[in-house]
């Protein structure tokens, strides 16, 4: 990159609201690019670790810049780019960070002028990258709000999933069979990982499903209770291919746990694959385990058979 030009930044470090140090300092800077992030947050960085040690590494205090508040950790978290394509490293670098805890569900991302600047690049590659993110549920825009981490990464897989499900012209009982799978490999790591608090929270699901009278909220319980044994078994990819796998099922055939809880005689053997489920969890019979969830899964799919008859 060309460096054509100087000017000069006025740069206020605040603490409390107090203004605890301010400096004009003069930088090299290309013609098109305001902001050189790079030896802003070195200057913070430097006055920093001199106040305050170690523990000034830590601390990275607001720094206004032209009048506009900015966190530098904000602008710290993303690099310039060089050696790779702009959509591809806007990603990776987005992707990155969400890995490595600096970027959490709910999260603001930068705006899209701040994040050219960083990284380099021009506002239409930022903005292709986030509606990539985007189409991939990572990334939630908010109108005049900005993007932000979408709250529920957990479940960020149902809508690629769901275009893989529609392009394969794939089928209600392919996507069970698959589902079924993952719920049966959950189960047997559910039994090795159950804690006795895992197995308290297990048994009031089922008291509340045991007592519950309504079937949508029958339904939702039954969901509830395949989504904690998800849970335990600690596994984040096996929950979230689940969790959408769970999902699409639900968005093809609308109203499928409805449907068992309204038919004669499901709702007394459904209880008992769950009663006899959650038994070989918590007693840790990891094979125990994996039977029952098979069964269950068995009278599952054969309820969706039906429905597709029906319909």
């Amino acid at each position: 990159m060309k460096r054509n030009c100087v000017k000069i930044f006025g740069i206020q470090l605040i603490i409390r609201k107090k203004l605890i140090w301010s400096k004009s300092i003069p930088l090299a800077v290309n013609c098109q690019e305001c902001y050189i992030i790079r030896n802003i947050c070195r200057t913070v960085q430097l006055y920093q670790k001199k106040m305050y040690g170690k523990d000034g590494e830590k601390m990275i205090p607001p720094v206004r810049i032209h009048g506009r508040k900015w966190d530098v950790e904000e602008w710290s978290m993303f690099k310039e780019i060089r050696d790779e394509r702009a959509f591809n490293g806007i990603l990776n670098q987005i992707i990155e960070n969400i890995q490595n805890g600096s970027l959490k569900a709910g999260d603001a991302l930068p705006a899209e002028r701040t994040m050219a600047e960083i990284m380099g690049v021009s506002r239409p590659a930022v903005r292709e990258a986030l509606r990539a993110l985007e189409l991939l549920g990572i990334v939630k825009p908010v109108p005049g709000g900005g993007n932000y981490i979408t709250e529920d990464l957990d479940t960020w897989l149902i809508e690629p999933l769901s275009i893989l499900f529609k392009l394969n012209n794939g089928y209600l009982r392919q996507n069970q069979q698959f589902r079924a799978a993952l719920e049966r490999e959950a189960a047997i790591l559910a039994a090795r990982k159950c804690t006795q608090l895992d197995a308290a929270e297990l048994w009031v699901i089922l008291a509340r499903l045991d007592a519950a009278e309504d079937e949508k909220i029958r339904g939702e319980l039954d969901r509830e209770l395949h989504k904690k044994i998800a849970k335990i078994a600690d596994n984040p990819m096996v929950y979230s291919v689940l969790a959408a796998a769970d999902q699409l099922t639900e968005n093809i055939v609308s109203g499928t746990r409805d449907y068992i809880m309204k038919k004669n005689n499901s709702v007394r053997e459904v209880d008992d694959q769950h009663h006899r489920l959650v038994k070989a969890i918590i007693n840790g019979d990891a094979e125990q385990a994996e039977r029952c969830m098979s069964e269950h899964m068995d009278t599952i799919e054969r309820y969706m058979e039906e429905m597709q008859k029906k319909s």
